[in-house]
């Protein structure tokens, strides 16, 4: 049976992950507010460069370029963007996801990872063993 002591020092011990616990999730909750500010703020600018690129199509109906006519080859280029640590949650799985279950036959798809996760991930992945070009920057 434990003694007074024992119990004395377990309560303070739970106490003490208590008060951690209650900073973690304060700091969390500050986090999640900055984010949410800086989003709905560029919220505006996305909107503003989504017109403009709309503005940019619809006149430009007239300009030939080979870049801009659909070709005559069934490749896709697919770019990855990803993180290069594990930090973003789902994010990571859920583009990985994304790209193997996107239905391109994997001999049609030239898949260009950006970002550690994404490139480690598709090497990983069974269903889709085309190889990857990464530009990964240096984590500080």
């Amino acid at each position: 049976m434990a003694t007074m002591r024992d119990i004395k020092r377990r309560k303070s011990s739970i106490e003490s992950t208590e008060q951690i616990t209650k900073a973690m999730k304060l700091v969390a909750t500050v986090k999640l507010q900055k984010s949410r500010t800086k989003a709905e703020n560029s919220r505006l600018y996305f909107n503003l460069m989504y017109q403009t690129i709309q503005e940019m199509l619809k006149k430009s109906t007239g300009i030939r370029h080979r870049y801009l006519k659909s070709g005559d080859s069934k490749k896709k280029a697919v770019i990855v963007v990803s993180s290069n640590r594990g930090l973003a949650g789902g994010y990571n799985s859920n583009i990985i996801r994304l790209v193997t279950e996107s239905g391109i036959p994997k001999e049609d798809a030239l898949i260009f990872a950006i970002g550690r996760k994404g490139r480690d991930g598709l090497a990983r992945s069974t269903s889709r063993s085309t190889p990857t070009r990464s530009r990964s920057q240096k984590s500080f």
